[in-house]
């Protein structure tokens, strides 16, 4: 028998409690926020990769990630004063912090401290995870103090702390190759579609609002069988409509052949109604 949302959060296993914490996100929020606020003090460390990077996260901060979902779909005005905060650490941060801190305390200090963090480790995971050398540096160092938190607010209108919105905002700062689609909504650029040597990239942030804008287009890239919808343009380089208002089409766009820009004007007629977007070349 599977395990209710509310057995997965008080698991003694960090991934039970993360899978917990992902269903809680989607849950009803009276049944689950008690207990997902008890996970704000939750800083288990446990692995994860974005992109080709594998970090160190802390199950406190997807509780936080959760809670402010839940609070934000159903209304609900935040209470929950100041909470810890830190980005997420590359491991090979955790490595050079680890080798850091060794020079700067006993060598005795530092193994018991290290032999402390395995054996949090082992009985959180249940199993040797990959790459548990660093996360017992990751643990150890959380035992001496080692690793740097801020204690951050939340913002009531935007439920995020100033550190989840600069990470965001960090995120889709960079310039992307071109040509590139921007996609944004009122408040934020939400992520970019691209061709790269691999195929089509849809490069979003992690928010919330890039994630529900990321399934949009990756549902538009789906409309047609065997390749992106390929829309009509006018004279006046407007998308042609139809008497019922659709996008006149022409067939489908090879999506590894095709003028990559005729692509992302394609994508791009599909959007105005639900985000801005610009085609640059």
């Amino acid at each position: 028998m599977s395990k209710s949302i509310l057995q997965q959060l008080q698991s003694p296993r960090v991934q039970e409690r993360l899978d917990g914490i992902e269903r809680a996100a989607k849950a009803v929020f009276s049944e689950v926020n008690p207990q997902l606020r008890t996970l704000l003090d939750d800083d288990i460390p446990y692995l994860f990769r974005r992109g080709s990077r594998r970090f160190v996260g802390e199950v406190r901060f997807d509780a936080l990630v959760a809670l402010q979902q839940l609070h934000r779909d159903n209304g609900v005005p935040w209470d929950i004063g100041p909470v810890f905060v830190r980005a997420a650490m590359p491991l090979e941060d955790v490595r050079a912090l680890a080798e850091q801190t060794l020079h700067s305390i006993p060598e005795t200090g530092y193994q018991r401290a290290i032999s402390i963090a395995g054996a949090d480790i082992d009985r959180e995971h249940g199993s040797v995870p990959p790459e548990r050398e660093l996360l017992v540096m990751y643990r150890a160092l959380q035992h001496l103090a080692a690793i740097p938190y801020d204690r951050q607010i939340v913002d009531p209108q935007t439920l995020q702390t100033p550190l989840q919105a600069a990470v965001l905002d960090s995120q889709v700062r960079d310039e992307r190759p071109r040509p590139h689609l921007e996609i944004r909504d009122a408040q934020q650029v939400l992520g970019f579609i691209y061709r790269t040597e691999t195929g089509w990239l849809l490069d979003f942030s992690e928010s919330r609002s890039a994630r529900c804008a990321k399934r949009f287009v990756q549902q538009v890239l789906t409309i047609e069988r065997g390749g992106g919808p390929a829309v009509v343009y006018d004279l006046n380089e407007h998308p042609r409509q139809g008497p019922d208002g659709s996008l006149v089409l022409d067939g489908v766009h090879n999506l590894k052949t095709a003028d990559p820009v005729a692509v992302l004007r394609s994508i791009a007629a599909f959007l105005p109604e639900r985000y801005s977007n610009t085609v640059r070349q």
